[in-house]
């Protein structure tokens, strides 16, 4: 062909290349499509989940000037490793901005009354607790209170001089507390003092800490100047550590939590106790179970309690296995819980090793005295549910049977706590199930293994094996060597379990979407399925659509052989329902497969084994896998095995000689038992129960007439459509000659036959007679092309003669 330049070039060497047909490269390969129901919940295996992580969270509450700071949701542990800030969707860098040193915010106030509230106690920065009396003052200035604070803290010896700026009073006598600690151990709690609390007061209400609930420093974090804009959109995840729930990534709103499987700390592992140390709530782990999530407690007998002066006034214990402490309590005559809660509490926070962390342990519950292992945070201590525990200890003068009728004989004597978590920042798995989403319905998802064939229907559990056919059909086809599937879910809303013909009818128009799909099996065996589903595979693999493909269908059990005027049997189904017509598409697409019982053993999740009873779509199941994994268009299944099935025993369904030939003669594709092996020996199209036509009853014709087709398809598209010839008889020359190569591509890959001559020789193409092509009278843009080749035909069977006494037959 010419080079067609018409418009002015500037003078040199313009070489390109002319386009000759020479050969081409082929690919032929076969995918199952497996239709059928499956469990409408999906399985998400050992998630990986960061206690605490928090994702996408909005920042929006900007300070209007520099520093550009803003206040999280939740206070965070501050560990940049898990800790992200996106503007505008792109990671900033880690250089542009900042967790801000924690720090806590009072309200206005003129005056802090510390007349009878004078102790405030402070968890700074990872450091022990420590208390600190304030002057006792009825109007006491909120600088004094100020400078009180900064001395104490840099007289103690865990805090010194950094934290002589600590506290600080702004406008508006406003008390502020500032960590000096830029890390991510920043970090100010406030906990309730054991008597006298300052903390409401000095703050003027803004701190109200409470026994088990303290106050936690809000975490705030600041981008510098030349990286804000004010424009811009802002969200950051994150660790808190005020959190008992964590989200699940998969369970959401419109695909809610179904179940759980497990959680646990490394994958596979159930560590954590469902309903005990977790539960869902709300597409979420929560981490505090209402029923049983308790820290360890001792309840003692009612009060008052009658305590004799070294006879039973002393009290050993441990909390959450710290050295014991023995504590003498108040004596003579009837004493209360409270006064008992007082001496005990007072005890520990005097107490080097436990401090004020340890000063509510003790409490009067209407009369009667109750030890509680301390909780007050989330992160501090870290201590909680099971990790608390209380010990009781035989002491000199014992006083464990007086309050607690613990005997001596029962001591040591130890309470745990109930539940369990795993510790901010950590990493844990959750194996759970949630709703399927509507995708899952309309799109046919392709796996290449069974375990991602379980990941997609959901493995097969004591709860769910009879629904999920999905799984038990894919099992097979890959027993069957099927080198991928396409699954399409149906979509069985209205009864689940049970579809109706418009949600199977709808479930096989999926298929419609994956031009690769060659072959496809839906298990279900009603006429009405086999009907749609034969209508599906003309109408796909038609002149236009070219997605062409071949249907495997099976019958429920107990079907008859029957003949051709019985309805619901093998033979009817074959001959009449199955008969597509004399030019439609589907003619020798068709494959209706036998016998129509047959037991499979399942292994479920668990190593449970279950065997079940099968009806004949899971046969053709078999058989379209194991046709699937053919390297070659012409390989026959004629003597192939397929497997599967319990063979051992009589569940698989057998005919007699006679009748397995009634059958095979009205093509229908018979498997049959021969020594544990389950073996085909005439695998046929329905179409010997019709016209008989060679070419459209073997089912690898309609594989090798496809490979042909798509080749020749592929090269005319792509090398000569949108060509305008120079000269309209080389042009069909040149349609001629990529025709010949798709066609001897095939010959030389085995998919086809050989050319042969009048005595059966093989002989080369001759592009002359082999192949028609002629430009359209009536629409020059359009070219008419006529060819013809071999089919490659398996050798089925042979006649011989012979003779005695007579060689050579000579008469």
């Amino acid at each position: 062909m010419a080079i067609g330049i018409s418009s002015y070039t500037d003078p040199g060497v313009y070489i390109s290349e002319i386009l000759v047909p020479s050969s081409s490269s082929l690919t032929s390969s076969k995918i199952l499509s497996v239709i059928a129901i499956a469990p409408r919940t999906r399985r998400s295996t050992d998630e990986a989940i960061i206690r605490g992580k928090v994702y996408e969270e909005s920042l929006t509450a900007w300070s209007g000037t520099s520093p550009y700071r803003c206040v999280l949701a939740n206070p965070s542990d501050r560990n940049r490793n898990n800790a992200v800030l996106y503007k505008n969707s792109n990671a900033m860098a880690l250089g542009e901005w900042s967790f801000v040193p924690a720090s806590l915010v009072g309200n206005a106030a003129a005056t802090a009354d510390t007349s009878t509230n004078d102790n405030i106690t402070l968890a700074l920065d990872g450091i022990a607790p420590i208390t600190i009396t304030l002057s006792n003052n009825a109007a006491q200035p909120i600088a004094t209170t100020v400078s009180e604070i900064n001395a104490a803290l840099v007289a103690s010896g865990d805090h010194g001089v950094a934290y002589s700026s600590f506290a600080s009073v702004g406008a508006g006598n406003v008390l502020t507390f500032t960590s000096p600690v830029t890390t991510s151990a920043s970090d100010i709690k406030i906990l309730l003092s054991l008597e006298n609390d300052a903390a409401s007061a000095i703050s003027a209400g803004a701190w109200t800490p409470a026994a088990g609930a303290g106050v936690q420093a809000d975490t705030y974090v600041e981008i510098i100047d030349t990286s804000y804009s004010a424009t811009a959109t802002y969200e950051i995840e994150y660790v808190t550590i005020d959190t008992i729930v964590d989200a699940l990534t998969y369970a959401t709103a419109t695909t809610p939590f179904s179940s759980f499987e497990y959680v646990g700390s490394f994958p596979g592992s159930p560590s954590y106790i469902e309903d005990h140390d977790y539960e869902d709530t709300g597409n979420t782990i929560d981490w505090k179970v209402a029923a049983t999530w308790a820290a360890a407690t001792v309840s003692g007998v009612a009060g008052p309690y009658a305590i004799v002066v070294a006879t039973n006034d002393e009290l050993k214990f441990s909390v959450n296995g710290i050295t014991p402490i023995t504590v003498t309590l108040t004596a003579g005559g009837a004493v209360n819980a409270a006064t008992l809660a007082t001496d005990i509490n007072a005890a520990l926070d005097a107490d080097a090793n436990y401090g004020p962390l340890y000063s509510h342990v003790a409490t009067d519950n209407a009369g009667t005295l109750v030890l509680t292992a301390p909780t007050p945070f989330e992160n501090y201590p870290t201590t909680q549910g099971s990790a608390t525990s209380i010990t009781l200890y035989a002491a000199t003068d014992d006083a464990s049977t007086t309050l607690f009728n613990i005997i001596a004989a029962q001591l040591p004597y130890t309470v745990a706590g109930d539940g369990t978590r795993p510790s901010f920042g950590s990493t844990y798995y959750a194996t759970y199930n949630y709703t399927r989403s509507t995708d899952d319905y309309a799109t046919a998802h392709r796996v290449y293994n069974p375990d991602q064939l379980y990941a997609y229907t959901t493995p097969l559990t004591t709860t769910n094996y009879t629904v999920n056919k999905l799984a038990v059909a894919g099992e097979i086809a890959f027993e069957n060597q099927a080198p991928s599937l396409y699954l399409i879910q149906i979509n069985d809303s209205t009864a689940p379990g049970t579809p109706t013909p418009n949600q199977i009818h709808t479930a096989i128009d999926v298929a419609e979407t994956k031009s690769g799909i060659t072959d496809i099996v839906v298990i279900d065996t009603s006429e009405d399925t086999a009907v749609y589903l034969m209508g599906h595979v003309a109408d796909q693999s038609s002149l236009f659509n070219k997605n062409y493909r071949r249907a495997w269908l099976g019958m429920a059990r107990s079907t008859d052989i029957g003949d051709p005027d019985t309805p619901d049997t093998l033979v009817y189904s074959s001959t009449r329902t199955l008969q597509s017509g004399a030019t439609s598409p589907a003619r020798g697409r068709l494959i209706l497969a036998s016998p129509c019982e047959a037991d499979r053993t399942l292994t479920l999740e668990d190593g449970t084994e279950v065997t079940v009873e099968l009806d004949g779509s899971y046969i053709a199941t078999a058989i379209a896998g194991l046709f699937t994994s053919f390297p070659s268009p012409a390989d026959a299944l004629v003597r192939k095995t397929i497997t599967g099935f319990v063979t051992g025993d009589d569940t698989f369904e057998t005919y007699l000689k006679a009748e397995r030939h009634t059958l095979a003669s009205n093509g229908v594709t018979v498997v049959t038992k021969d020594a544990g092996r389950l073996i085909m020996l005439d695998a046929a199209t329905t179409e010997g129960g019709g016209s008989g036509v060679v070419s459209f009853e073997e089912p690898q014709a309609s594989a090798q007439k496809d490979a042909v087709t798509r080749t020749v398809d592929t090269l005319l598209d792509n090398n000569l459509v949108g060509v305008v010839p120079d000269d309209v008889t080389d042009f069909i020359a040149d349609v001629k000659k990529w025709i010949m190569v798709g066609i001897i591509g095939e010959i030389e890959a085995g998919s086809i036959g050989p050319y042969t001559d009048s005595n059966g020789n093989t002989r080369d193409i001759n592009p002359i007679s082999d192949i028609q092509v002629f430009q359209s009278e009536s629409d020059p843009r359009t070219y008419l092309f006529n060819y013809w080749y071999n089919l490659r035909y398996p050798a089925k069977r042979f006649f011989g003669q012979y003779s005695v006494d007579n060689p050579f037959f000579v008469s």
